[in-house]
């Protein structure tokens, strides 16, 4: 009733002989060669044109770790690819990209928040030295030091000078914090608007005192131009630490009445020499 398996076989070999085309079906196996000293194999096959080998798998892990020969001898995991490299880069610049993974990364937060700040704080107790010289490194560089002084304005804005609990006015943002010094930059340079003196960020390199040691006087400081109006655009300049401390209080009514005082003395001066001369 049915043919037989053999009498199928055949049938399908006499068909497979009589196709023509373009079609070929090539089976290959590829050698595999023991490597002791990684203990792992080497796949002659390559990928985006390296050479794959695998290595044993991480401890608590089943599968083998793939490495890459981007270099002769050089081997490293797929993320270390400089192909897969910039394929990461060139995504993660895309908006939308960007705000999705935003969006993951702060649920991911709100439901893990107490644990993340227990492990930050344990791994930056047992790498005290390095956390230090990182944060050393951004606070000697012109934005961490400016950023710094906009952490301190804001908090002068919420406690009061010199904590005395009386609000100062505050009316900026990080950004337009950042561009009002780009701003008063493109106009000054580095340089002092009163004094003329070239300003440095130098952060004190002192461990375990308040602010990093002895301030700088020629370091950048934040100065309200009529003391107690606040830090808002129009009231604000970056100056040097000298000038601001010898500047202190003093207001714009009051350099202007000592400009006064100095002016008339000057005046009297010279009139006195004057009648010196033709006498």
């Amino acid at each position: 009733m049915f043919p037989s398996l053999l009498t199928i076989d055949k049938d399908l070999n006499e068909q497979e002989k009589n196709i023509e085309g373009p079609f070929q079906v090539i089976l290959t196996t590829l050698p595999w060669v023991k490597k002791e000293e990684d203990q792992g194999c080497t796949m002659p096959i390559k990928y985006l044109g390296y050479k794959i080998k695998y290595i044993n798998p991480a401890p608590g892990h089943k599968h083998k770790r793939s490495l890459y020969e981007i270099k002769p001898g050089v081997w490293v995991p797929r993320g270390q690819v400089p192909e897969i490299k910039l394929y990461k880069k060139t995504r993660r610049r895309q908006p939308e990209v960007q705000l999705l993974n935003k969006k993951q990364w702060d649920n991911y937060y709100a439901k893990h928040r107490d644990t993340l700040l227990k492990k930050g704080r344990i791994r930056k107790n047992n790498n005290k030295d390095k956390y230090w010289i990182i944060n050393n490194r951004w606070n000697n560089s012109e934005k961490g030091f400016i950023m710094n002084l906009y952490s301190s304005a804001l908090k002068e804005s919420k406690k009061g000078r010199h904590g005395k609990g009386i609000p100062v006015p505050f009316d900026f943002t990080k950004e337009t914090w950042w561009q009002h010094w780009l701003k008063q930059k493109a106009t000054y340079g580095m340089y002092c608007p009163y004094s003329k003196v070239l300003m440095t960020t130098m952060r004190g390199k002192g461990r375990g005192t308040r602010g990093g040691g002895k301030r700088n006087p020629t370091n950048i400081s934040k100065d309200q131009i009529w003391p107690g109006r606040g830090y808002t655009p129009l009231n604000l300049i970056f100056c040097t630490v000298k000038f601001n401390n010898d500047k202190q209080s003093i207001t714009p009514d009051g350099c202007e009445a000592v400009t006064d005082v100095h002016n008339q003395r000057m005046n009297n001066w010279a009139k006195q020499m004057i009648r010196k001369r033709n006498v």
